[in-house]
């Protein structure tokens, strides 16, 4: 399915350690030529070492231009350096709108906390503010740090095929995951499962901070689109429903 133009301007994303800003080329290229700088950055993906200041300039003016992509760029708060980008995308699938997402981080700052707190800040705007119903990553199994960054995050593993990896010239076993709270919410408030399924599937997998808030925006999210789709009085009382709690919520002290 082809992506959907995205939101501009690209809105700024603060947290304690880091900040998500919209790339400045002009301003931003030394920093991000200096963060591009370590091979091992792109071992598995389809970059290389930028070449120059100039080159780093190019790149971030290529990435803002990507009508279909918005691109932030990691600021480690403390130093005020560019440590790393984030990018999403969206499309339609069916009645379902599906984001696609993707970071690097510069390694001085890997296991530190700023990816992580970077991915739950770029996940909470997807589905409060974006509106995304699943999100949705993939990387080569060989990139071991990828693979426990996404997994230790809530990732499911979905699927896993063989791909062709021009940087190494051969093909390799891709892992697709998907970030399914959006799917289990709607499991849980349709009883489509019973509550020993829940017991057994947090007891591996804790629900993430905030989840019994975001399920509500979630249910609201589902029952207005069908309010939309079917506009009869049984989904409107199931909107009232839904908003109902999310007021009784905001409302409790």
């Amino acid at each position: 399915m082809p992506r959907l133009q995205m939101p501009r301007p690209v809105p700024t994303l603060t947290g304690t350690l880091v900040t998500l800003r919209a790339p400045a080329p002009a301003t931003d290229a030394r920093d991000y030529y200096e963060m591009n700088l370590d091979p091992e950055m792109h071992t598995w993906t389809g970059n290389h070492v930028l070449p120059s200041v100039e080159a780093a300039q190019k790149e971030l003016e290529r990435l803002v231009g990507m009508p279909d992509v918005t691109t932030w760029l990691i600021v480690d708060n403390p130093s005020k350096k560019v440590i790393g980008r984030f990018f999403v995308c969206l499309e339609k699938r069916g009645e379902m709108l599906v984001a696609g997402e993707g970071n690097r981080v510069a390694r001085p700052f890997w296991r530190k906390g700023h990816n992580r707190e970077a991915r739950a800040l770029v996940l909470r705007y997807l589905f409060e503010e974006s509106k995304a119903d699943r999100v949705e990553t993939c990387t080569w199994a060989g990139n071991v740090n990828s693979v426990r960054s996404i997994e230790s995050y809530g990732f499911e593993f979905v699927r896993e095929e063989r791909r062709y990896n021009g940087k190494h010239r051969a093909e390799m076993p891709m892992r697709h995951y998907a970030d399914v709270e959006y799917e289990l919410a709607y499991l849980q408030w349709c009883q489509t499962v019973g509550e020993a399924f829940f017991r057994r599937y947090t007891q591996e997998r804790p629900w993430r901070e905030g989840y019994e808030r975001r399920r509500l925006y979630y249910r609201l999210h589902f029952e207005t689109l069908h309010l939309w789709l079917a506009g009869n009085n049984e989904r409107a009382l199931r909107v009232a429903q839904a908003a109902g709690e999310i007021a009784r919520l905001a409302a409790a002290p």
